[in-house]
């Protein structure tokens, strides 16, 4: 525990941009305690929902962060390319009615997310009666991710 507190505090006051040579089993602590999970979700919003769905992503949003999550952030589509093999677009059937939405959460780490999650769940604000997705939950396509670059 000693050599960790080293580590990081001199990770620290480096402000993560120094090079430090810790041996392998304190960098691995660092990594597991300092780099974040990272929830994504990309989804085809009826672009006439905007204001709906902007509405249902500030609800989830308090949610998240009551719930532990370090930040979220909703993006609405611009400068999306459509795709002959694959894009965001055919990735979730949008349709020329929609726009596609990207979004991501980024949590302390996986364990934090998991117990936020589960209590989100259980959240009577998050129930399809109190917020529902103004969009085709079915085409959502999300995923969680280990951070392994923060630049």
């Amino acid at each position: 525990m000693h050599i960790f507190m080293v580590v990081s505090e001199h990770m620290v006051k480096a402000n993560i941009k120094q090079s430090v040579e810790p041996k392998k089993v304190c960098l691995c602590i660092y990594m597991r305690k300092f780099m974040s999970y990272v929830d994504c979700f990309v989804a085809a919003v009826p672009t006439d929902n905007k204001e709906k769905y902007i509405k249902h992503a500030e609800t989830a949003a308090e949610l998240f962060k009551e719930n532990g999550a370090l930040e979220i952030v909703e993006n609405w589509g611009d400068d999306i390319p459509e795709g002959e093999v694959t894009s965001l677009p055919i990735a979730v059937q949008a349709q020329e009615n929609e726009t596609v939405v990207c979004s991501w959460v980024v949590w302390p780490s996986k364990e934090v997310r998991d117990a936020g999650w589960g209590a989100m769940m259980e959240d009577p604000r998050m129930s399809p009666e109190n917020n529902p997705m103004p969009f085709d939950g079915k085409r959502l396509i999300y995923g969680g991710f280990h951070t392994v670059l923060k630049a």
